[in-house]
């Protein structure tokens, strides 16, 4: 068997030793640019994506932008930052992805667990989560301030700034793009 299995790898290989051979030079540098373009796709891809566990902001995969400009940090984009709760297991920090609702120099107003943004409706802090814990919601009345961001998730169930109050800008790791 062994003898077999040897006999088998080895016209394999003289089958792609004479192979190679027959390239021209030409079909040769092709193929080399296309292997180390696959190469440095497959290294640096993975780490442009990010899939989230949930589908708390409406997307399952995004786009990430690590380098990016504070200035950029605006209502409607979408964030990558860490949360730390005890709320959910193995979660000191987490990743998490949200939208920004709510920025530095905008009114942020709470009545009775809901939320605004310059008297727009953002969303309701609910009293318990899935599991019946208790959840304390964020107390503000007033203006957002410097560096700070308000961010929310599209789902009711949300573990967001509605919870855990302000986000720091210096905290956001990357802007993602939703895909899907």
């Amino acid at each position: 068997m062994l003898t077999e299995t040897t006999a088998c790898l080895s016209g394999w290989w003289k089958d792609l030793q004479c192979r190679i051979r027959s390239l021209t030079p030409r079909k040769g540098l092709c193929l080399l640019a296309g292997f180390l373009t696959l190469s440095f796709a497959g290294a640096v891809i993975p780490g442009r994506f990010s899939v989230s566990p949930s589908n708390s902001v409406g997307y399952r995969l995004f786009y990430l932008k690590p380098q990016f400009k504070r200035s950029s940090l605006k209502k409607g984009t979408f964030v990558l930052f860490d949360v730390y709760t005890k709320l959910m297991p193995d979660c000191w920090p987490c990743l998490a992805v949200k939208k920004i609702v709510c920025t530095e120099g905008d009114v942020l107003s709470v009545n009775q667990r809901n939320f605004y943004c310059n008297k727009e409706y953002i969303g309701t802090a609910k009293p318990c989560a899935k599991d019946g814990a208790e959840l304390e919601a964020f107390q503000f009345n007033g203006v957002v301030p410097g560096g700070k961001l308000f961010v929310a998730g599209a789902c009711v169930d949300s573990y967001d700034s509605r919870y855990i109050g302000f986000i720091d800008k210096k905290d956001i790791k990357a802007i993602v793009v939703p895909i899907i």
